[in-house]
């Protein structure tokens, strides 16, 4: 979930809410609390949404791995017997991006 309650106009992902998460950028909202977009960050909407204003954002930065010894504490076996884990590479990528100043 985007972590916007759906009676603001939240979407089921970051993309979705776009609109909606410029409008209480720009209106200021940020000056009181903090806005920490998060729901299916990724590289290509991470940019978007650093072109909005925000300097933070809440991301799983999970890929889906085959071998248990790839995980670390936060890998979780799925119902469907997959295994999911944080990728240290997508972390890193979405930091970068986040912390250039173009």
């Amino acid at each position: 979930s985007s972590g916007i309650n759906a009676e603001y106009g939240g979407g089921s992902d970051v993309s979705s809410s776009i609109d909606t998460l410029k409008e209480l950028y720009t209106a200021g909202v940020t000056g009181s609390v903090t806005i920490l977009p998060g729901g299916g960050v990724n590289e290509s909407n991470v940019i978007c949404l650093k072109e909005i204003g925000f300097r933070e954002v809440h991301s799983s930065c999970s890929i889906y791995c085959e071998d248990a010894e790839y995980g670390s504490l936060f890998n979780k076996p799925l119902p469907s017997g997959q295994r999911k884990t944080v990728c240290p590479l997508k972390v890193e990528r979405l930091c970068m991006i986040l912390q250039t100043n173009e």
